[in-house]
């Protein structure tokens, strides 16, 4: 190989990579773009959290309302709900950390 065609293939291959400084402009719009994401997924969960917890309360009391029309007019406990199948575990759970 000629040193002509030997330079030829370094400076192709030179062009061809990524210099030190593009990486670190791309990490850092990376980086931007991360700290911009994370307080929003952040404030979503917590709004995921609430709807869930509203859910529950309504079930319960949907499901309060239920036993008390099918045992004339009873209020019923959250232990009695349970115990009767009206509601699941996690719900009493979720209804007891309000």
């Amino acid at each position: 190989m000629s040193v002509t065609k030997k330079k030829r293939l370094f400076l192709n291959r030179e062009l061809a990579s990524f210099t030190l400084i593009e990486m670190l402009i791309v990490l850092l719009v990376i980086s931007a773009l991360v700290l911009l994401f994370i307080p929003n997924i952040s404030r979503y969960r917590d709004h995921v959290n609430k709807e869930g917890r509203a859910a529950v309360l309504q079930l319960i009391d949907a499901q309060k309302e239920l036993y008390s029309l099918q045992n004339n007019g009873k209020v019923p406990t959250i232990a009695e709900l349970l115990k009767e199948g009206y509601i699941k575990q996690e719900h009493a759970d979720a209804y007891n950390k309000k």
